[in-house]
């Protein structure tokens, strides 16, 4: 067997190096599109769901962002995708506590834990379909969530790394000035998702947090 020198990929392909060229060159080219312009459509529309409406004319999946209090701030659809947990969400504009619940028992059967880590991937047991969240961070605080479902039980390289660079959007627009009405209230958003992911678990604790809002 042929052993390659570690960090060393051996790809084969059965094309000549011309058609081959080609296919990278048209694929590399279609992805640069694509990526300039979900952030033509965020920076036009001054809009996070104008930036998932574009994004998903290619990608077909069901994808929500919401701030630090679960807040639905955009959301973007496949209604081939039926879950029992977005569907809900995106009617309403909020994620309730029940469903918060739901999520972070069933990443914690699996391992993950959203407080402590920026990316997680799962099969939802809730709705069988894999899916994708990701936090968004700014000064080393969670200010939003971005979750991607698709409509298959694997894992997605593909849409793993798309929904990397969707994400990288997402976090230069909550940090921009296009963005300013997303960083207030922090401090109250923060102590909702406290509340709702089960951080705070005395009435002392809970006072203590609320002081500085009073």
């Amino acid at each position: 067997s042929l052993k390659l020198p570690l960090g060393i990929t051996l790809m084969c392909f059965n094309l000549d190096l011309i058609t081959l060229y080609n296919k990278v060159h048209h694929y590399v080219h279609e992805f640069f599109s694509w990526d300039r312009e979900i952030e033509r459509a965020m920076y036009t529309n001054n809009s996070l769901q104008a930036l998932l409406d574009q994004a998903n004319i290619h990608m077909k999946t069901s994808m929500a962002i919401l701030n630090a209090g679960y807040r639905v701030l955009a959301f973007s659809r496949n209604e081939e995708i039926v879950e029992p947990i977005l569907d809900p969400m995106c009617e309403s504009g909020m994620m309730n506590y029940e469903m918060v619940k739901t999520i972070t028992l069933n990443l914690a059967d699996q391992g993950m834990d959203l407080s402590s880590q920026d990316e997680v991937e799962y099969l939802a047991p809730h709705s069988g379909y894999y899916s994708f969240i990701w936090n968004i961070t700014y000064n080393d605080k969670i200010v939003g969530r971005f979750t991607m479902i698709l409509k298959q039980t694997e894992p997605s390289p593909f849409y793993r790394d798309f929904g990397r660079v969707i994400r990288e959007h997402i976090t230069e627009f909550f940090t921009s000035d296009h963005a300013v009405h997303f960083s207030q209230n922090e401090m109250i958003g923060n102590l909702v998702t406290d509340i709702i992911e089960g951080r705070i678990t005395s009435e002392t604790v809970l006072n203590e947090r609320l002081k500085p809002l009073e």
